[in-house]
């Protein structure tokens, strides 16, 4: 017994001033914190809470203790807020755009891509790569678009008068467009749809990992059964993105074109200004694992909006009906220049990304303190930002769990407070493809529901439970029917 006082005394005595700087902040700025125990910190909230992913140990923790809360992951002091001026101050800080040890345990996955690299090595890469994502650029990729969304209509029609539609469905679409457009292969791999499908394989596993930090993550992903799953399907993901770059690669050397010229690369498809770089500006390793991230972020983010997308629109019809008669005006041929008249299918989309942002949740480390103005966070916390409480705080948003498009038409889109909605996260690290993305989604949305109804048994949006690991979804398939417009 003496034994165990003695350590326990020692640990805390070591711990006080190792941390003292974090302590001091957390007791004088915040209403909350937890007691802090040996080894595990205060991960013990989220299993007294009964939570097994980010998103639910976040805002169940946050709406039992309120924000800003603390949370010692192990040694690492979190800082939990859902300020909106906070969270834009932190990260458009360059102090802070290297990101939190939480994203170690992804780091397996997506090794020094930019998800995760340095912030001096990311900027570099990233600003190589903007020349992919000028306006430009996405005019030529709408045709795309365009054609890929009437191939799936195709398909659609195939089913059965009323049928069913799931994430899957909606991955695959999405990394069809990807591989159409920033790869820019003329043919299809035969492994298309199993790419799409083996990131929702280990999403449910990866998320019960991130609020577990007592098991190394090593130890998980080669002893532990979701960890093992989750190391098999991404050894598939990077199986495929491999076949697709070696394609490539076996493409320019037949073409023999000249990529390395200034003039060329302005208007190259994303993987052929990657390959031009290589050895320059990226190793080959790391353009692998840029391309295995950037081809899994652009599947999933934009496959689960559009799974929510036309969830929501089914639930409320007389929002599917405002919708169609915008589309049905703009007509059904939709190019670039269409885009600007789908203000009320991208006001749907918005409204969608507020109450089901696919990443709910940004984690930063500061290298220098932070002024706040009413407060300085101290350098090495680690700055944890929940988007998803933010756009449903009652403070900024009426209202907040109705699905309201007409919150983001032009007429109102002012009366939106600034930093109140960032599903594409802020500042100099935030989302590279947002604008591809948002062309896409309305695009789809706009000749699918042009042909098909929809229609869902959810009533409310308090009926959908999420769990997160890199992106959200819905704990169980949404509920989302189509049946062919007569």
């Amino acid at each position: 017994m003496y034994f165990i006082l003695i350590t326990l005394l020692i640990f805390y005595t070591v711990f006080i001033f190792w941390k003292w700087r974090f302590i001091k902040f957390s007791w004088k700025n915040n209403a909350f914190f937890a007691p802090i125990l040996p080894v595990i910190g205060t991960m013990y909230l989220p299993v007294m809470y009964g939570c097994t992913d980010v998103i639910t140990a976040t805002s169940y923790v946050g709406s039992k203790v309120g924000f800003p809360y603390n949370v010692w992951m192990i040694f690492d002091y979190y800082y939990f807020t859902k300020d909106p001026m906070d969270i834009k101050t932190v990260l458009h800080n360059l102090s802070a755009q290297n990101k939190a040890s939480v994203y170690d345990d992804i780091a397996y996955l997506f090794p020094n891509s930019l998800l995760i690299a340095h912030y001096k090595d990311w900027r570099i890469r990233r600003k190589a790569y903007m020349k992919c994502f000028k306006p430009s650029t996405l005019k030529s990729y709408c045709s795309d678009y365009f054609q890929n969304a009437l191939d799936k209509i195709d398909n659609m029609r195939k089913e059965k008068s009323d049928f069913a539609m799931s994430y899957d469905a909606f991955n695959r679409l999405t990394f069809k467009n990807f591989f159409t457009t920033s790869v820019g292969l003329n043919e299809e791999p035969g492994s298309l749809n199993i790419f799409a499908d083996k990131l929702l394989e280990f999403e449910d596993d990866l998320a019960k990992k991130l609020v577990n930090p007592l098991i190394h993550v090593m130890l998980w992903y080669h002893l532990h059964p979701g960890g093992i799953r989750t190391a098999n399907a991404i050894k598939t993901i990077r199986s495929i993105i491999k076949q697709i770059l070696e394609k490539k690669m076996h493409q320019r050397a037949d073409a023999k074109g000249d990529f390395h010229s200034e003039d060329n690369n302005a208007e190259l498809p994303l993987l052929d200004l990657m390959t031009s770089l290589k050895e320059s500006i990226i190793s080959e390793k790391d353009l692998f694992n840029d391309m295995v991230f950037i081809a899994a972020a652009a599947t999933d983010t934009t496959g689960h909006t559009l799974m929510m997308a036309f969830t929501f629109l089914g639930m409320f019809p007389d929002v599917q009906e405002t919708l169609l008669e915008e589309i049905t005006r703009v007509g059904s041929n939709i190019t670039f220049d269409d885009l600007l008249k789908l203000s009320y299918t991208e006001a749907v989309i918005n409204e969608t990304l507020r109450l089901f942002p696919v990443v709910p949740f940004v984690g930063r480390v500061l290298d220098k303190d932070i002024d706040l103005g009413h407060k300085v966070i101290p350098r090495g916390t680690h700055f944890a930002a929940s988007i998803f409480d933010l756009h449903r705080d009652n403070r900024y948003w009426p209202d907040p769990l109705k699905f309201n498009p007409n919150r983001f038409l032009p007429e109102n889109i002012s009366k939106v407070q600034p930093g109140t909605f960032i599903p594409f996260s802020t500042g100099p690290r935030d989302c590279i493809g947002k604008a591809q993305a948002m062309a896409m989604m309305k695009i789809t949305i706009a000749l699918i529901i042009r042909n098909f109804k929809i229609h869902s048994k959810h009533k409310s949006i308090e009926e959908f439970q999420y769990i997160s690991g890199i992106t959200m979804k819905t704990r169980q398939q949404p509920d989302c029917h189509f049946s062919l417009r007569q």
